[in-house]
């Protein structure tokens, strides 16, 4: 799966529903970042700043 892969396209559908058969779900980005100051540890764990 990456940029101009020739299969990519066609296959896709059937990744997604594997995904989703396993339980996961598709976000935005944005409801996985933050909002507000916050930092990032040496592990890439976010930690909200006070």
């Amino acid at each position: 799966m990456h940029n101009g892969a020739t299969n990519t396209p066609e296959a896709l559908p059937q990744i997604i529903d594997a995904v989703r058969a396993q339980g996961y779900e598709f976000v935005p980005i944005s409801e996985l970042i933050p909002e507000g100051n916050y930092t990032t540890d040496h592990e890439g764990r976010m930690h909200l700043s006070e």
